[in-house]
Formats: C-alpha cells, structure tokens, sequence
C-alpha cells in the first residue's frame, strides 16, 4: 500500500470517527425495551396497595437519568384528596444488580400534597425501580416506579 492511500484511509477513518462522535441522534437506550420499565415523564402517577397515587408533576432532568435527578410529587389518598403530613423514604434500588443507590434522597413538603424529591441517584445505566415508602395520617402505602436509565445528567 503506498503511502499516499494509507493517508487516505487514516483521514477517512479519523472523519467517519468524528462524524460518529458528532451525531445529533441520542445512543439507543440499553434498557429501554424491557418489559419492565415505564416511559419517564412528568404526569406518570402510579398507586400502591392501599389506593395512595403519586404523580410525578415535575422532573429535572426529563426524562431521568444517571446522576442526580429532582421531582416534584403530588401525593393522594385513595379518595383523591391531598395527603399532607407524609413521611416518605425514598428508595432507588438497581433490581438487576440488587443494590441501592449511593446518595440519599431528600423530602421537602410544599403543602396540598405536594413535595420535593431532590437528589434521586441513580449512578449507573440500567432498570431502576424507585420505591417511595409512605407514611401519613391517611394510612401507609408503597408506591413504585421502573424506569430505564441511560445517560448522565
């Protein structure tokens, strides 16, 4: 091979790794077709055992991802009505891997049952299912959520 075409192809190789690098189309999720997992965004609610809903209103990053998300919930009791007073643990768990997330979790009540999430770590790609323990005037319920994580905020 002469030296010219070798040039050659180490420019084109250098130009096709740029342009990979470069795309403006996100990697494919790694998890995002388990069966398993919700579709993030903010209005997803779920309820537990004993009718308590909650419903993510707002999320920053949206959708979650690896690092340190914040959410703000709208907690219900099983008749719709706000659930002031709650405790709530929250409990990101990687199920796959069987382990919790490193960072605690931080529950600021805002009133009409309404609160503050911050500092939800999921730290590592994959399923993970963020458990919120509920403890209230109303009554104790779990609520959960699965989301794919894939990405760093």
């Amino acid at each position: 091979m002469t030296l010219v075409v070798r040039i050659s192809l180490g420019i084109a190789a250098i130009a096709l790794a740029l342009t990979a690098c470069s795309s403006s189309q996100p990697a494919a999720a790694i998890c995002a077709t388990d069966p398993r997992v919700e579709t993030f965004s903010p209005g997803l609610a779920s309820t537990g055992a004993a009718g308590m809903t909650v419903k993510i209103v707002t999320a920053t990053p949206t959708p979650i991802q690896q690092g340190l998300n914040d959410w703000g919930i709208e907690l219900l009791d099983a008749g719709g009505q706000p659930v002031d007073g709650a405790t709530i643990d929250v409990k990101p768990t990687m199920p796959d891997h069987g382990h919790p997330s490193p960072t605690v979790a931080t529950v600021t009540a805002q009133g009409q049952g309404h609160y503050d999430l911050a500092n939800i770590n999921p730290s590592m790609r994959g399923v993970w299912l963020v458990t919120l323990v509920i403890a209230s005037p109303q009554g104790s319920d779990q609520v959960s959520f699965t989301f794919c994580v894939d990405g760093t905020s």
